[in-house]
């Protein structure tokens, strides 16, 4: 029985310190990544962020190209810029203040867009705009006159909206709305029927519209000119324009050199 007892101490104690051995093991490990992810961080933190310009043009541009650094299809795929795939920017002033807003798009290979950031020109320096990125295959359209608003666009069963707005350093939602096919945009769609104009998806007579400025619960069905009030007509929006990251794009569009 002594035996017996002494075999399972025995036994135990080379399980404990397995397990401590492990345990040491497995925090090295996680040390060792979270050091790594910490790297990986501050590898690719904006430096241009950190350093004071003389115009927002250079500091657009010194971000620009820190963001072709870390294309993840370049390397993957030999027709990624062929494709337009990788990371893209956009220039808007949303607030009209005479400084335009920049955005930084990554186009993924499955045809959508993640817009992932949006960046200002404040006292010097490049400021991050607080924005709840998107990922569609929609787009960001803006006003073709001084309105002072973006607007999103998802595609759905019709088209899901959002009005963007600056609050300060925030770009905040303050109005939602949807088109929803109605029962004749249903046959429509659906249905047998001859579609004789390719645009016919554009009018609002084959759809219920909504309007929210809260809650989805508390949505409004509303008329089409109600709705074209808040998310304007299609002719008087137009598509945020995509650009590669190239020379000559930042030379023309940031620089305003042809």
């Amino acid at each position: 029985m002594g035996n017996l007892n002494r075999g399972l101490l025995i036994i135990l104690c080379i399980l404990l310190f397995l397990s401590c051995n492990r345990n040491t093991q497995n925090n090295q490990n996680n040390e060792a990544i979270n050091q790594n992810l910490n790297e990986d961080i501050s590898e690719h933190s904006p430096p241009a962020l950190e350093t004071p310009w003389s115009t927002w043009q250079e500091a657009y541009a010194a971000l620009l190209w820190n963001y072709t650094s870390q294309c993840p299809y370049a390397a993957e795929f030999p027709l990624a810029a062929e494709e337009r795939w990788g990371w893209h920017f956009a220039l808007h002033d949303i607030d009209r203040n005479g400084i335009p807003e920049l955005f930084s798009i990554m186009r993924h290979s499955t045809g959508h867009a993640s817009y992932s950031a949006i960046y200002t020109f404040v006292d010097g320096k490049l400021v991050p705009v607080e924005f709840q990125g998107i990922t569609t295959d929609g787009g960001v359209f803006v006003p073709l006159n001084n309105e002072t608003f973006i607007i999103h666009i998802h595609p759905t069963f019709g088209n899901s909206y959002r009005r963007l707005e600056l609050d300060g350093l925030a770009l905040v939602a303050t109005a939602s709305g949807e088109s929803r096919y109605n029962e004749a945009g249903e046959e429509k769609m659906f249905g047998d029927i001859e579609v004789e104009d390719p645009n016919w998806w554009q009018s609002y007579e084959w759809f219920d519209l909504y309007i929210w400025t809260d809650d989805w619960n508390n949505r409004q069905l509303v008329t089409a000119q109600e709705f074209e009030s808040i998310f304007l007509r299609h002719d008087e929006r137009k598509w945020l324009e995509m650009l590669a990251i190239t020379d000559e794009n930042i030379e023309q569009f940031i620089f305003g050199k042809n």
